[in-house]
């Protein structure tokens, strides 16, 4: 069910042999529900695609990519060692490679430029280090940065984070069991987070002090090809899935 069961617990559904029961229970009631799921196409400088996938939890590009990528290398490495990959697995690959690479990041950013539209609004991005695309609110486990979307309205919620302090922002924020609120952050001067939804994204990455590098890319937690450009399209209640009644996310 994924490293962090995003897609189940954004229903309701927990993973583990202790949740066996219950779970079959919740295949024997078959209720049912709409998902609405991604079409992202990756497309060169030039505008042309080159690759088109599908995906229905999440989509990154930036640092959650980067990391993603990482911890596959160390999962591959952990796999080599019999005694370490019975204790180094899973979450713990995951947070140990996100809190590493959130400290190279304070220490050596690696930010980039784009511009988002979102249906008909364009924003111009600077120094941004992550773009979240986000179909069920759970992401990592433990976030919810978009308390307000749902899985099945038409829209795509997306997350811009731009350096250490706006992760942390983010962190705080956004965590499923925090009571932390907008006003409380601003307190704290970090910013009140803006979330923008639409049915159609469209992501153009731009050279930034005029150098063109790769950006990291990751589709439901599964490495993507870097690109330049990005389009995704909501494919209304594209899939149809069983989920506990009256499902909400844990």
């Amino acid at each position: 069910m994924g490293t962090a069961n995003d897609q189940g617990r954004s229903f309701g559904i927990v993973a583990g042999v202790r949740a066996l029961r219950q779970n079959v229970e919740i295949i024997a009631a078959g209720v049912e529900v709409w998902l609405d799921v991604g079409r992202i196409e990756a497309r060169d400088a030039d505008g042309v695609a080159f690759r088109h996938d599908l995906w229905f939890d999440s989509c990154g590009i930036g640092l959650s990519a980067q990391i993603l990528a990482q911890r596959n290398r160390e999962r591959e490495w952990v796999e080599k060692v019999p005694l370490l990959r019975r204790i180094y697995r899973d979450k713990l690959v995951y947070t140990s490679t996100t809190l590493r690479s959130l400290l190279r990041g304070a220490i050596s950013r690696k930010d980039f430029e784009c511009e988002i539209t979102v249906d008909d609004a364009t924003i111009p991005c600077e120094s941004v280090t992550d773009i979240l695309v986000q179909a069920t609110p759970i992401y990592a486990g433990d976030w919810v940065f978009a308390p307000d979307g749902r899985p099945d309205d038409g829209k795509f919620e997306v997350i811009v984070l731009r350096g250490t302090a706006d992760w942390a922002a983010a962190a705080i924020g956004g965590h499923k069991r925090n009571p932390v609120t907008g006003d409380d952050l601003e307190v704290m001067g970090l910013p009140r987070r803006v979330v923008p939804s639409g049915a159609l994204i469209d992501i153009r990455l731009h050279p930034n002090g005029g150098k063109r590098r790769s950006v990291p890319a990751q589709i439901d937690g599964e490495e993507f090809p870097a690109a330049d450009h990005y389009r995704i399209e909501n494919l209304f209640h594209h899939l149809r899935i069983i989920v506990p009644e009256g499902a909400h996310w844990v």
